[in-house]
């Protein structure tokens, strides 16, 4: 998800520099991270079509399991945020 992620918006950077628009105002990624168990895709100059991608990664992270990456829920285990398959539900959070 983060690849597609990442590739969709050097696409849109590509077709803006195409079009003419100055470097420094092209969409610049800054921080990519997880918090809460969820994707947090921090970008610089993105417009509506790039923040709604980020959206929509974002709200589909919370069903990723973040021990293997296969389809998982998001649970809250001793207070920390997690998203765990069933098969990586007892994992401890690292």
């Amino acid at each position: 998800m983060l690849l597609l992620l990442s590739e969709s918006i050097e696409k849109i950077a590509s077709t803006m520099k195409a079009e003419g628009v100055d470097e420094d105002k092209l969409p610049l990624v800054c921080q990519v991270k997880e918090k809460l168990s969820g994707l947090r895709y921090y970008i610089e100059h993105r417009n509506y079509d790039i923040k709604a991608m980020i959206e929509e990664a974002k709200q589909k992270s919370y069903g990723i399991c973040d021990v293997c990456g296969g389809a998982g829920q998001l649970r809250i285990f001793e207070g920390i945020y997690m998203a765990r398959c069933h098969e990586h539900l007892k994992t401890r959070a690292s």
